[in-house]
């Protein structure tokens, strides 16, 4: 419960919000919420959930009656890819396989490979962390077939997903004992 603030003049506004939710964290869970942010700045993605994901999952559903009445694959493919993502980082594998699954028709509908090699990664990516292991070096070689047709440019991303699906495949070899494959 707040007990006393005070935003120092010149402040942006977004910094209210940011700064009560940093104290929340602290001391909901007793420690520095700087805790949390090295967890997820070293990779442990599960932390996300801590934060504001109801959230973005809400805007997330107010975008899809939108592109429903667009009709528009490709843009519900490219939403798809953002949805899938979304459930993989909250640790929703099941929905992020069926929203991915459902993306690659869209996306295979409307002939975008691009859209089609990202999601058949973030697919890769939950089944991987479901333990199916050879269904997701599948959808990663899939993946990594797709992307390989192209010139590895950005595709409009903030990664390269050459490397992100390499990554991950390496990752689902090791996890089947296949270290040479994932060498290779």
């Amino acid at each position: 419960h707040l007990i006393y603030f005070q935003r120092m003049d010149g402040t942006q506004t977004g910094s209210v919000t940011v700064s009560q939710r940093k104290a929340q964290t602290a001391i909901s869970f007793k420690r520095p919420s700087k805790v949390f942010e090295e967890g997820v700045a070293g990779g442990r993605n599960a932390l996300l959930g801590l934060g504001a994901t109801d959230e973005i999952l809400r805007c997330l559903e107010e975008v899809k009656p939108l592109l429903d009445a667009l009709g528009d694959r490709r843009r519900k493919a490219r939403y798809a890819a953002f949805r899938c993502n979304y459930h993989f980082l909250a640790a929703e594998q099941r929905d992020a396989i069926k929203i991915g699954d459902e993306g690659l028709d869209d996306a295979r509908d409307c002939g975008d490979r691009l859209v089609e090699g990202e999601l058949l990664y973030r697919v890769g990516q939950s089944y991987l962390a479901l333990g199916q292991n050879r269904t997701a070096i599948a959808r990663l070689e899939d993946s990594l077939r797709i992307i390989d047709e192209h010139d590895r440019g950005r595709y409009d991303l903030v990664v390269l997903p050459a490397v992100v699906a390499r990554t991950w495949l390496v990752h689902a070899l090791a996890e089947c004992g296949e270290f040479a494959e994932g060498i290779s």
